[in-house]
């Protein structure tokens, strides 16, 4: 697993599931991501846009769970 992936789902744990609130995203997300996966698996430029856009996103959570 990447280290980014494990700070996300840390983050997810932590901070999002012991609340309904967050419960909600997590399950938004999950009800999403796989049309959104499905859409950008063939599209190069889609996925490299989706990881500098998620990048800094990730850095502040890694910083938020240290």
């Amino acid at each position: 697993m990447a280290e980014e992936v494990k700070v996300l789902c840390a983050f997810r744990d932590k901070y999002l599931l012991p609340f309904p609130a967050g419960r909600a995203v997590v399950n938004v997300y999950y009800w999403t991501r796989p049309g959104v996966a499905d859409f950008i698996r063939d599209k190069e430029l889609l996925k490299a846009i989706g990881r500098k856009c998620f990048k800094p996103i990730v850095l502040m959570i890694g910083k938020i769970m240290k």
